[in-house]
């Protein structure tokens, strides 16, 4: 099974990864409705027409429009078997990958619907299995943490051998990192390398593993030269939340993230919120244009370095963009947050 869990960095090469996942990534509007019209004379057996739509689910993508058409084209052979199939034997499975070409249109509301109505019908052990992973997945993605970390936490707790299992290890370790949990997050990672596959599984949770394993930790001080001219040290926050951004104008997936940083430095600044970049680019021309035209008011720290940047060292940066929040205390509290989770955790920490 290709992931749900998407983490879209660049790493160690001046390119950016394209996103490995189908699931994490999809959205429709209603997808499932039980056909009124009398059944069709079946086309082949029943698992065999779930096979062929689970495989159509599963097929590599590279861009919206072909992961919305795949999810389209899985939908139509979804109704085509409630047709031929209409018993409630089947309707477990239907729904089941019904909720799936939901959660890979990201709608996570629909998906947890779906998730939970198959759960009610009967399903193999294999799929009962996926269907509490959307679940789980789609709770946490709605925001309902608690309920998805709790359905990740059952799933797991069975000690059942899935090709799940190593995508819920994950997601639980992500939903811990961005709730304060670095060394629950850590031990989730370290099962997952410890068992030695799917590959994927394995090289995202070593990526993810060294911000996870300093959250709590005191975030290392550094001195440094920004752009600017002036010098930078960051234990001159202190009383401060930072949001310190290892990234470059070259990455992709970094240049996503500038204006929902933009933004937050914008909303909280003067509440007492600061970013610091620290660009692993090695052409300050380039920098400094790049700045300039997106327009990014923080500090910028340039090492000229490259992946060889010395705080990036120190950090064990392996990946961008790599994002810490840093308390007023100095300590690192979050790492790998984006969007809404990234605000909340900033907006959490301002209180405090």
């Amino acid at each position: 099974m290709r992931p749900f869990v998407q983490i879209w960095r660049c790493r160690g090469q001046r390119n950016g990864m394209p996103p490995r996942g189908v699931f994490s990534a999809f959205a429709l509007g209603t997808v499932f409705v039980f056909a009124a019209q009398a059944p069709a004379t079946p086309s082949r057996s029943p698992e065999e027409s779930l096979r062929r739509i689970d495989e159509t689910l599963r097929r590599p993508t590279r861009s919206a429009f072909q992961r919305e058409r795949n999810v389209q084209t899985a939908r139509d052979m979804i109704a085509r078997f409630t047709a031929e199939y209409p018993g409630p034997e089947y309707r477990g499975a239907a729904l089941l990958y019904s909720a799936r070409s939901a959660a890979m249109l990201e709608d996570f509301a629909l998906a947890r619907n779906l998730a939970d109505s198959a759960m009610a019908m009967p399903l193999t052990d294999s799929r009962r299995m996926e269907a509490e992973f959307i679940l789980g997945m789609a709770s946490i993605r709605m925001g309902e943490t608690a309920r998805g970390a709790q359905v990740l936490r059952e799933l797991l707790a069975r000690r059942v051998r899935h090709e799940i299992v190593p995508e819920a290890r994950i997601l639980l370790a992500q939903t811990l990192a961005e709730n304060g949990d670095g060394a629950g997050a850590t031990a989730l990672l370290d099962s997952v390398i410890r068992e030695g596959r799917p590959d994927w599984a394995v090289e995202r949770a070593r990526l993810l593993r060294p911000g996870y394993r300093r959250i709590g930790q005191p975030a290392i001080d550094f001195a440094a030269r920004a752009l600017d001219g002036s010098s930078i040290r960051l234990s001159d926050y202190a009383g401060r939340v930072v949001l310190l951004d290892f990234w470059a104008t070259w990455c992709g997936p970094c240049r996503t993230t500038i204006p929902e940083i933009a933004q937050l430095y914008e909303r909280y600044h003067a509440q007492g919120f600061d970013v610091i970049g620290v660009s692993l680019d090695t052409n300050e021309e380039a920098l400094r244009s790049f700045i300039a035209t997106y327009r990014m008011p923080w500090q910028q720290v340039f090492e000229g370095e490259g992946w060889q940047s010395e705080i990036g060292r120190t950090y064990g940066v392996n990946g961008i963009p790599a994002l810490f929040v840093i308390d007023r205390r100095g300590r690192i509290r979050g790492n790998e947050l984006r969007g809404r989770p990234l605000e909340e955790m900033v907006q959490r920490l301002l209180r405090e």
